[in-house]
């Protein structure tokens, strides 16, 4: 009758004739009939009062039990649990390991956070697991998107090809300004014209030159196409699970600041804004 009376009345009809059923499919041990019966309730939150829900997940997650899916039957008690982290079995209705099943489910659930170390009363106390919400914004302007040295997958949050394409980039350059720089040093004063003697080495100087300068310009243009392509959304919202008590006093407020890409005077510069 407890079950019955918070049906969810658009379903009212045949949402009893399953709660009946599988009241009495439960008292005469028919768990795989139980589970049949109970499920789709569950599923599409037919069971509206609070009290009636608890009893279902509690005869689904033992049904659960009984035909040896331990681990729907830990999925089931954790939902009722999460709801009323004080709930308790009662011994007298249920085989005792059954009941021991549930307490050391409690405990683990209770040790990782996810609901809290609640009594009898059924108050979801202390410390316990969270979904966060937060909107992240990026302001990048597409200009951002062709700068060197692996800056397009630092916007993009990629740490590690950023700094591959940093070091490749960084690498051709230096080899490139070296070559240069040894090649120059070749020349006669005054002129342009490189010694005989001196040849070979000019000659493997420029192809050291060549290939510097294809590593920095293969490395940049990939760069620049991998970020464009893989460009985040300009708005995403993240969700996480972090421990929170809600006991303890709120955090003070911090600072919400991060690295932008701006028009400087020349060119594009890196600048931080923050807002307080």
């Amino acid at each position: 009758m407890l079950m019955l009376g918070g049906v969810n009345p658009a379903f009212a009809k045949g949402a009893e004739e399953a709660l009946t059923s599988a009241d009495e499919a439960f008292r005469f041990q028919d768990y795989a009939k139980t589970i049949e019966l109970l499920q789709p309730l569950v599923d599409q939150d037919k069971i509206k009062d609070d009290q009636a829900r608890h009893q279902v997940l509690e005869r689904l997650a033992a049904s659960y039990w009984f035909t040896d899916d331990h681990d729907a039957a830990r999925t089931l008690f954790g939902a009722l649990l999460k709801e009323v982290p004080g709930h308790q079995l009662d011994p007298l209705f249920y085989p005792q390991e059954l009941v021991t099943f549930f307490k050391n489910e409690k405990q683990r659930l209770a040790g990782l956070g996810f609901i809290g170390r609640g009594d009898t009363s059924g108050g979801n106390e202390g410390p316990r697991f969270t979904l966060v919400e937060r909107e992240i914004r990026r302001t990048y302007p597409t200009a951002a998107y062709f700068m060197p040295f692996g800056l397009p997958q630092m916007l993009g949050e990629r740490g590690s090809s950023g700094t591959l394409h940093a070091a490749l980039q960084g690498l051709g350059l230096a080899t490139n300004v070296a070559a240069w720089l040894r090649i120059e040093s070749l020349k006669q004063e005054g002129s342009r014209v490189i010694p005989k003697s001196d040849g070979s080495e000019a000659e493997l100087l420029e192809r050291v030159w060549w290939v510097g300068t294809g590593v920095l310009a293969a490395s940049y243009v990939y760069s620049v196409v991998d970020g464009l392509l893989n460009r985040l959304p300009p708005v995403e919202m993240k969700r996480s699970y972090k421990v929170v008590d809600p006991d303890a006093p709120p955090p003070d407020a911090e600072p919400d600041s991060a690295w932008r890409v701006v028009p400087a005077n020349q060119g594009f510069g890196l600048s931080i804004a923050a807002e307080f």
